[in-house]
C-alpha cells in the first residue's frame, strides 16, 4: 500500500461522520404546496443548475495541526507536474469543500473542528487575484496552499458554517498544544531571503518564509 493508499484509508474512516453533518444542510422541509401537490416531505437543496452532480471535497488533518485552526489547504503541486486539486477546483470543479480537524482520545474516531468552505467564492477571490498564499513544500516536492477564512472580508459568504467560531483559536483542551492567542492580529512579517510580506504563521524561526527555508535548507515541510 503506498501512501496515497495510506492516507486515503485514514481519511475514508471519517465520511460517516461528513455525511451525518453536512446531509441536514442539503435537506429541507418542503413547503406546505409541495408536500400537499407533489408527495415530498424532503427537498435536496440545488443551489443552482449546474448540469452535473453537486460537488463536495473533503479533507481532514490530523489532530496536531489544529493550531491552524481556522485554515483550510489545497493541493496545489504534484511530484511529476500533473493536475492538482487547485487547478480542478479553478476549472470549475467542487462546490463545497468540507475541510475537518480530527481528533485523538484513546485511539476514537471524531472530528474535533471543521469548516464548510463555499468553493465558488474562493474561486471568484482565487481568480480575481484579491488573495494570494504561497506553496508551501513537503520534502517529496509536492506543495499546497493554505487560506485562513480570516483572510477573506466578514461578510464574502466563503463560511458556510463551522463547527466552532472562526475567530477565536481552537481550544488547547482538545489537543493540548499551546496556541498563540494573538496571531490573527499581529502585523505582517517580511521574510528575509524574498523580502515578501507574509501572516506570521508563514514565517520560520529562521526568518524566511517555508518557501524559501525549503529551498536553501531542503529542510522537509509537514502538510
Amino acid at each position: 500500500m503506498n501512501s496515497y493508499e495510506k492516507s486515503k484509508k485514514w481519511s475514508d474512516q471519517f465520511i460517516p461522520l461528513i455525511k451525518q453533518i453536512i446531509g441536514p444542510m442539503l435537506l429541507h422541509v418542503s413547503s406546505f404546496e409541495v408536500d400537499t401537490t407533489q408527495a415530498a416531505d424532503l427537498v435536496l437543496i440545488k443551489p443552482k443548475d449546474m448540469g452535473r452532480d453537486f460537488g463536495i471535497a473533503c479533507r481532514i488533518r490530523r489532530p496536531n495541526y489544529i493550531k491552524y485552526w481556522p485554515q483550510f489547504t489545497i493541493r496545489s503541486r504534484s511530484k511529476y507536474g500533473g493536475k492538482t486539486e487547485i487547478h480542478k477546483l479553478i476549472e470549475g470543479w467542487g462546490d463545497w469543500l468540507f475541510y475537518g480537524y480530527s481528533g485523538n482520545s484513546n485511539n476514537n474516531i471524531f472530528l474535533d473542528h471543521w469548516l464548510l468552505i463555499d468553493l465558488s467564492v474562493w474561486r471568484d477571490f482565487v481568480k480575481a487575484g484579491k488573495i494570494f498564499t504561497p506553496d508551501i513544500y513537503n520534502y517529496d516536492g509536492t506543495a499546497f496552499r493554505a487560506y485562513d477564512v480570516n483572510d477573506f472580508p466578514e461578510n464574502s459568504g466563503i463560511l458556510i458554517k463551522s463547527s466552532h467560531p472562526t475567530v477565536e483559536p481552537a481550544s488547547e483542551l482538545s489537543t493540548g498544544i499551546p496556541l498563540n492567542v494573538d496571531e490573527g492580529n499581529k502585523p505582517k512579517v517580511t521574510c528575509v531571503k524574498c523580502k515578501r510580506e507574509f501572516r506570521p504563521v508563514f514565517i520560520t524561526t529562521e526568518g524566511m518564509c517555508y518557501n524559501c527555508l525549503d529551498r536553501f535548507t531542503q529542510r522537509s515541510i509537514p502538510e
